[in-house]
């Protein structure tokens, strides 16, 4: 009985079976080495829910199947991230006339201090654009992350906005000339 039982130990199988149980083991003990896991973080819920919608596309392989993208609903009292990059590519295209410290004072309501403290040093005469000529495009990431393209006369400001202290600031921009 001993000698059949050491016989099937020692072939593949049993040499499978012996690995599956020490991974068992091991992911055991781990996981009461390391305690619970926060299901949550502390702090106040984010001003923005990100909900999953269903969208159906045809696969390569002409299959249809649904994708689930992010979206962003809004939340009483907090501005919507493309009013807030309405508002900021105002700001930006109204450059004429004005100091550099004007012209960055006119963006602060809408950026994060790590964007003025890049433009601060800007000419306000470098802006490539001269104003606003379409609605913005908001392009959720997360819940606190979102990419809006917002059409400017001649091309496309391209700002990435975030959740800071409760409301959306623009934290990155780019230009793509058309």
């Amino acid at each position: 009985m001993a000698r059949r039982i050491l016989r099937l130990l020692g072939s593949r199988y049993g040499l499978a079976v012996i690995g599956v149980v020490l991974v068992v083991i091991v992911v055991g003990v781990a996981r009461v080495i390391s305690g619970p896991q926060p299901f949550e973080a502390a702090g106040p819920p984010p001003p923005l829910q990100v909900s999953a919608s269903s969208s159906e596309i045809l696969g390569d392989d002409s299959v249809a199947t649904t994708e689930d993208s992010p979206s962003i609903s809004a939340i009483p009292g907090v501005p919507a991230p493309e009013k807030v990059a309405l508002d900021f590519a105002n700001a930006w295209v109204k450059s004429t006339g004005m100091t550099s410290a004007q012209w960055v004072k006119s963006l602060e309501p809408y950026s994060t201090k790590r964007l003025l403290e890049q433009f601060k040093d800007v000419d306000p005469t470098s802006v490539p654009a001269e104003s606003v000529r379409g609605p913005a495009t908001v392009r959720p990431r997360d819940s606190q992350l979102a990419e809006v393209d917002v059409p400017v006369t001649p091309g496309t400001l391209k700002l990435r906005l975030l959740v800071s202290n409760g409301r959306w600031l623009v934290d990155a921009v780019s230009w793509e000339r058309s």
